[in-house]
């Protein structure tokens, strides 16, 4: 044994070192075989060429010699030693195949032309042996450079050695007469089936008409409101993790406290108008307020796992179904490790010493936080600094309090009664009990003296609260978020944990199910076992709410075997990792390729949840990036990709709800001058179509020139106008992003005084050189209404920005133009209570590259949430 791995060693020493030393694998026999075989009998060229290439021979004079034939075959004219030396000779190669003597030499060495497939065989495999060495080669040295990304460098290397596996060739430039014949084949091919779907079918009939169903190389975009619905008041408090924040004032990317510490982002906020509101009661008291389609994560002891409900479906399970019904309490891991003036604990027993009284004269904001005033015995309360702190900071500041003043029940050693004289004291210990996961209850001492008593239990990790009501509440402006939380949890007022796509997973099913192609979904948002919930619900048209619930008839659960039949038979794979790149889909993919030849459809749900492969400088410039890559994607592996994609809001305002393509886009009237590298300024409306070298602007405030990445125009749309006090005007949608001293603002969020980033002007090289910035700040003068206009658009890769008008602009993402097909789902019932199309859905074809745009109806059942073509009567 031994001295076989000092043999194998030897020869990974020699792979090593000696790389360079050693003659390609190759068999000039074989290749002086096949071009014998062809000058003897012509029509085996046309078995040659759909099994090797010119580049496939390993001398150059074999490939010239099998490119001439080729040549003489697409002309019609015979092959033989004469007509090759001529073909040669006009392309001044005859010299370098040796001229006629070696032609001849072809034609009498073949031994038969029996077994010229074989000997094409022989020459593939030697040519896809060569160029794995060279692919390994390089793959070695650039791992030997200094590699910055890991993961792009390791998709790069699986890229390559996939297209040798797959016999996929990369070519510079191809020949038209390859392309027409190519062409013409799939021409031909269409006319034999008269087919009217030539892509994936999706199943709804009127859609595959108008698009001859998903085109493999397709980037399909379909946006919309997701989930119309759960929302909560714009008045609800949202925990952030350094306090509190109104639903109203959230921003988009604006970090939120989780429920189990794990970092949350908002990635998404849709106004829902104004609706009916219901008030949910627990058992401690606390109370929030959301609509009837808000879901809850609950729990009930007579359940194996958690279900996901909405308010509605809840408040239904009650009167069916004895509690307790439950929710999972706050971890409390959130907060700041924060610089408190006195120690959290000792604070705790000095709030609980009635003798304990300092006053200060300070401010309303100053008492609200300093620990001095906080002790003052006529106000005595937490300060915010301490309830706002870390987690540990307010455990010991509990404890505090407990030692001081608390008493402990002996039926339950978790469970205490805290009593005070002070009520300020009382509300907030019971917010710092809330705050750590805890149950607290205030109410009045029975005693005669005033005091509060709250009877607390403190956090353990099996914790749950339990609802004791639903009722309604009111009717008012309502607004649900989408949080990049795992989970998709986050936390309401008094620390209540609450929860946060049809269309497309019924066109996924139908491919997998009914047609049978291999088909991939990425959930970025719902777990596996949810959108495998809803695709049954979907299948076997069960009524989602009761399957939620476990409330079934008797003739669901048959219907429900045969639709979970049905799905296990498929090639359905889903994904829901979360948080997934470019990269990993990628991968992903070409394995799923791999194991079944092809893909049929890849759904991505939703695009805005999908994380950048590189650090780009804005969450704009990754979008950007993203849907460049989703369709290289789809170009690579020859496959639709169809990508949810979420609206901007500006719909909301309008009296016709139903999208447009505008709705994508925010951007700047026709005449806008943009600054070129050169010094001009040009209208944007020229530039449209071209990709001009522009003045942008880095993070440090220098300008620089590159190379635009794209511009056109996007269609009509309500815009303003800008003026500055140096005179200078620009006219955009409230939406277009300009260069604050603040950094990046809308043009909609800016005020009059606010400054924005103009060109200085330098007037030497010495100058540039020695200043700081090239951008002067400039005040606005005022923003008013300017009507609507066409506007247009410009993207750089890079930068990100542009010079517009004088004006410093951010460039948005390009999600439409990468894009072949747009389509927008809207339901008219959502809007309109009293309208003629219940059960009714659009879907509008907003853009279509090689196909018509337009209105394809089709019908929807709201309880297994499930699209379907028109009855014949609805036509």
């Amino acid at each position: 044994m031994a001295k076989k791995f000092s043999k194998d060693k030897k020869k990974q020493e020699l792979s090593l070192h000696d790389l360079q030393r050693h003659v390609p694998p190759h068999d000039l026999e074989a290749e002086k075989s096949v071009l014998g075989a062809v000058l003897l009998h012509n029509k085996a060229i046309n078995e040659l060429t759909t099994s090797i290439k010119g580049q496939d021979f390993y001398l150059d004079k074999h490939r010239f010699i099998f490119e001439a034939m080729k040549d003489l075959e697409i002309e019609s004219e015979p092959i033989d030693v004469i007509t090759l030396a001529n073909k040669l000779k006009s392309r001044d190669q005859l010299d370098k195949v040796g001229q006629l003597p070696y032609l001849s030499e072809l034609v009498d060495r073949i031994p038969t032309t029996a077994n010229i497939a074989y000997y094409a065989q022989i020459i593939r495999s030697k040519s896809i042996i060569r160029r794995l060495i060279t692919i390994a080669s390089e793959i070695v040295i650039e791992a030997y450079s200094n590699v910055e990304d890991v993961g792009e460098f390791l998709d790069t290397a699986e890229r390559k050695v996939m297209e040798i596996r797959q016999e996929r060739e990369q070519k510079d430039l191809t020949p038209s007469h390859e392309i027409v014949k190519d062409t013409f084949k799939i021409i031909e091919g269409l006319y034999e089936k008269k087919e009217l779907v030539t892509g994936i079918p999706t199943g709804f009939d009127d859609f595959d008409k108008m698009s001859s169903g998903l085109q493999p190389t397709d980037l399909i975009i379909l946006a919309g409101r997701p989930s119309m619905g759960k929302a909560q008041p714009l008045d609800a408090h949202i925990k952030t993790p350094t306090g509190w924040t109104q639903m109203g004032d959230l921003e988009l990317g604006q970090p939120l406290a989780s429920h189990d510490g794990r970092p949350s982002v908002v990635t998404g906020i849709y106004p829902q108008g104004r609706r009916a509101v219901y008030t949910l009661t627990f058992e401690d008291g606390r109370q929030t307020e959301a609509c009837a389609e808000h879901l809850w994560h609950v729990s009930h002891p007579s359940w194996d796992t958690h279900r996901i409900l909405s308010t509605e479906e809840w408040m239904s399970l009650q009167e069916q179904q004895e509690g307790p019904f439950s929710i999972p309490l706050s971890s409390g891991d959130f907060g700041e490790e924060s610089d408190l003036p006195l120690d959290p604990h000792v604070l705790g027993k000095l709030l609980t010493n009635p003798y304990t009284s300092l006053a200060f004269q300070l401010s309303d904001p100053q008492k609200q936080r300093d620990p001095a005033h906080s002790l003052s015995g006529a106000d005595k309360r937490i300060p915010l600094d301490y309830l706002e702190a870390s987690r540990p900071q307010r455990r010991a500041l509990l404890s505090g309090l407990l030692e001081g003043g608390a008493q402990a029940h002996t039926t339950s050693p978790e469970t205490y009664t805290f009593t005070t004289p002070h009520e300020p004291l009382a509300l907030d210990t019971l917010q710092l009990v809330r705050s750590l996961g805890g149950i607290a209850s205030l109410a009045p001492s029975s005693s005669q003296v005033q005091e509060w008593k709250i009877t607390l239990r403190l956090p353990t990790t099996t914790h749950t609260l339990a609802l004791k009501s639903i009722e309604y509440s009111r009717d008012t402006q309502t607004q649900c978020i989408k949080v990049s939380h795992p989970d998709a949890l986050y936390i309401t007022d008094q620390y209540i944990v609450t929860h946060n796509t049809s269309l497309a997973l019924n066109m996924a099913s139908n491919a997998a199910v009914l047609h049978e192609f291999p088909v991939a979904i990425f959930s970025l948002e719902m777990s596996k076992e949810q959108l495998m919930m809803r695709m049954l619900c979907s299948l076997a048209r069960v009524n989602s709410g009761r399957l939620r619930t476990g409330q079934m008839k008797d003739n669901d659960i048959p219907k429900l075997t045969r639709a979970a039949s049905d799905l296990a038979r498929s090639k359905l794979y889903i994904d829901d990792g979360g948080n997934a790149s470019v990269l990993e889909v990628r991968s992903k993919c070409r394995r799923l390729k791999m194991m079944h030849g092809k893909i049929g459809l890849i759904v991505i749900d939703y695009l805005q949840l999908m994380r950048g492969d590189k650090n780009e400088q804005s969450r704009e410039q990754e979008i950007s990036a993203i849907s460049r890559g989703l369709k290289g994607l789809a170009k690579e592996l020859h496959v639709p990709v169809l990508a949810l994609s979420q609206l901007n809001r500006s719909l909301e305002r309008r009296p016709d709800k139903r999208p447009v393509m505008s709705d994508l886009r925010e951007c700047v009237v026709g005449d806008t001058l943009v600054q070129l590298a050169d010094g001009r300024q040009q209208p944007i409306r020229d530039l449209v179509g071209t990709t001009p070298q522009v003045a942008a602007v880095t993070p440090d405030g220098k300008i620089i020139h590159t190379l635009s990445d794209k511009v056109w125009k996007v269609g009509k749309r309500p815009v303003f106008r800008l003026t500055l006090s140096t005179g200078r005007t620009l006219t955009a949608t409230g939406k277009h992003r300009v260069l604050t001293d603040n950094g990046w603002k809308r043009i909609a969020e800016l005020q009059e005084d606010d400054r924005i980033a103009i060109p200085r002007q330098q007037d030497s090289d010495e100058l540039r050189k020695k200043a700081q910035s090239d951008l002067f700040w400039d005040e606005i003068r005022s923003i008013e209404d300017a009507g609507e206009e066409d506007v247009y658009d410009l993207t750089v890769p890079g930068p990100a920005s542009w010079i517009s008008d004088g004006v410093v602009s951010h460039n948005s993402g390009a999600i439409e133009q990468d894009a072949d097909v747009i389509m927008f789902v809207y339901r008219d019932e959502v809007y309109n209570e009293d309208t003629e199309d219940k059960g009714l859905a659009e879907l509008i074809i907003g853009k279509q590259r090689n196909g018509p745009i337009g209105t394809v109806r089709m019908r929807f059942f709201n309880d297994y949430t499930r699209f379907d073509n028109l009855y014949p009567e609805d036509h």
